[in-house]
């Protein structure tokens, strides 16, 4: 059973980062959590191996379809893969409960901002 709910959220994960860029981790990791009663910690971490395989062909489709702007991609990259270990460092030293709290209120407060925040009409 577990398989078969795994391929489920798999599907679900794959599907929605190719679609919305989301990169699966706010599908995986909630899923992984409360679905499968995965612990934070190891969600988080499986989520990021699978996002590793799903954004790189996602950015490559996209790129061949003109959907990556090189020059933002280079002024993010660098900074999002430091600040990508700080965060797995401080991630490490949070018990479970804090850790998934604060994930929780991280997408929360996104999910906030993508329904009621300030748009930009010329996007």
């Amino acid at each position: 059973m577990d398989l078969l709910i795994g391929l489920v959220i798999g599907v679900a994960a794959g599907f929605l980062s190719g679609l919305m860029g989301i990169g699966g981790g706010m599908v995986l990791v909630p899923a992984l959590t409360l679905v499968l009663g995965t612990e934070q910690h190891l969600a988080q971490g499986v989520s990021l191996a699978v996002v590793a395989v799903t954004a790189t062909i996602g950015a490559i489709l996209h790129y061949r379809h003109g959907n990556v702007d090189p020059s933002t991609t280079m002024s993010v990259a660098p900074v999002a893969i430091l600040f990508g270990f700080v965060g797995a460092f401080v991630a490490g030293g949070l018990d479970s409960t804090t850790l998934s709290r604060i994930f929780g209120v991280v997408i929360l407060l996104m999910a906030l901002w993508m329904l009621f925040g300030a748009r930009n009409p010329a996007a």
